[in-house]
């Protein structure tokens, strides 16, 4: 049991790490330009603040995957992040239902990044996480 633990943990913290730099990636591309992305997603019907506040969660969410704190909170946020750019901007904005990568409107890597954010919702961080720590060694004695 305790090695599967660890296994499994070990699994988790590669997901969180792929993810987070990922998102960081995303968010700091964003945040370089961010009135030129806002002008870019405007045209696929994406509202100027909310350009701002991909560009803050992409960033600082994927730090937070990262280091493991706050997981399920940064999860949440971007499985609503993907789940609204697949159903909002993909579907019914760029009329693409395509999972397919060679099509620029495609949703695949947006439903990868969906599923891999329900994922860590549901298995939270693991052992190797800020959040692991706070709960069992930091905080215990507090709560």
């Amino acid at each position: 049991m305790i090695t599967y633990l660890f296994e499994a943990s070990i699994g988790i913290l590669l997901v969180r790490l792929i993810m987070g730099i990922n998102m960081i990636g995303h968010g700091s591309v964003k945040f370089k330009d961010l009135k030129g992305t806002a002008k870019y997603m405007k045209g696929a019907g994406v509202p100027e603040g909310l350009t701002y506040a991909t560009a803050l969660l992409e960033l600082v969410g994927g730090i937070a995957l990262v280091l493991g704190f706050l997981t399920r909170l940064a999860s949440l946020l971007f499985f609503l992040q993907f789940l609204i750019i697949i159903l909002y901007v993909k579907i019914t904005r760029m009329k693409s239902p395509y999972l397919m990568i060679t099509n620029p409107a495609a949703a695949e890597i947006d439903t990868i990044y969906m599923i891999i954010s329900l994922a860590l919702l549901i298995s939270g961080p693991g052992i190797y996480s800020v959040d692991y720590l706070l709960k069992n060694y930091l905080l215990n004695g507090l709560l």
